[in-house]
């Protein structure tokens, strides 16, 4: 049940979820976030869209290359977490890295809601030709989901973290470098929406 209440909330009150306070299931309900943006961008959009255009293309599904992606799916969530924690210790925040992890994942939530939307105007390339309109509100709903990830950042650095202004510069600057190595590394193996 505090699994099910921790996603809930993750989505409607993420300031209540991500603190520094320890509770129940959060770390489990931080993880299959994390698992549910992974089997989607790796596993289901691949099969997905073998299935769709499997009689118009040469297509073939290759199981190490989605095991692979799955896998740097999951590492990027635990390196990125691994990264804010470091960057935390240096200012001497008292955080473990269980508790990054069991906040952090819950940022993945506009990540899955990216991976399905993008996967579906794959699927439904029509859609992007129809009119400027349909364009334009396409590429406002990517904006927003960009908007919602940043806000979780933020949530992140002040309700768990607790940085103020200056950790706060300092800690975007060195993990927004740190976020697009891996972000590099992913998609070196596959992944099309970034995993951070």
């Amino acid at each position: 049940m505090n699994i099910i209440k921790n996603l809930y909330m993750s989505i409607t009150s993420p300031v209540k979820v991500m603190s520094q306070e320890e509770s129940e299931g959060r770390l489990t309900a931080s993880f299959l976030t994390v698992i549910a943006c992974a089997l989607a961008g790796s596993v289901i959009a691949p099969v997905a869209y073998y299935l769709a255009f499997r009689h118009k293309y040469d297509l073939s599904l290759q199981l190490h290359s989605i095991l692979i992606t799955f896998g740097a799916s999951i590492l990027t969530w635990i390196a990125a977490s691994a990264v804010l924690w470091g960057l935390s210790s240096v200012f001497k925040k008292g955080l473990g890295l269980r508790q990054i992890l069991s906040t952090w994942g819950f940022s993945y939530t506009p990540n899955l809601i990216c991976i399905i939307a993008y996967n579906l105007i794959l699927l439904k390339s029509s859609i992007l030709s129809d009119s400027n309109v349909t364009v334009f509100f396409i590429n406002t709903f990517f904006i927003m989901l960009l908007v919602w990830k940043a806000l979780y950042y933020f949530i992140e650095m002040r309700h768990v973290i607790k940085t103020t202004v200056p950790e706060l510069f300092i800690i975007t600057v060195i993990s927004g470098l740190s976020f697009a190595l891996l972000m590099a590394a992913g998609g070196a193996v596959g992944i099309e929406i970034p995993m951070i």
